[in-house]
């Protein structure tokens, strides 16, 4: 990224509206993990529609939980300005692959069989992968 893409996005979104975008919608992507553990929210509404087994569903919720948690914690510790030196250095390079991951992650729900995933969270990840960017460039 060159230094004027990044100051662009400086200019769009606050580093702290960053943050707390990314916490919130994490967080609401986590109730949604939940919900489907739960077998509240049924897991064809998931993945794409390509988990095939209530064993399939686990292993792959039981990851995105995790790898949830660490995100929210990273985005925390950063919100609580806890994140210095090479702490921050690593930081920014996770938020760099996140970025990646989230713009992935929207072509992918767009291409899902599920309307539902299809429509509320492709615009998810890519706000998520905008605000990664964001915290980024910080």
């Amino acid at each position: 990224m060159s230094k004027k893409t990044d100051k662009s996005v400086k200019n769009i979104i606050t580093a702290k509206a960053a943050i707390t975008t990314f916490i919130i919608l994490s967080g609401l992507t986590l109730v949604y993990h939940f919900l489907i553990l739960t077998q509240v929210v049924p897991y064809a509404n998931a993945w794409g529609g390509q988990l095939k087994s209530l064993s399939d569903m686990y292993a792959f919720e039981a990851v995105s939980v995790v790898m949830q948690l660490v995100i929210v914690s990273l985005a925390y510790a950063r919100y609580r300005d806890v994140v210095s030196g090479k702490k921050r250095q690593l930081f920014k390079v996770v938020m760099y692959v996140l970025v990646g991951l989230f713009a992935l992650n929207t072509l992918d729900n767009l291409a899902s069989t599920s309307t539902f995933e299809t429509i509320v969270f492709t615009p998810m990840t890519l706000v998520l992968a905008v605000v990664s960017w964001r915290l980024a460039v910080d």
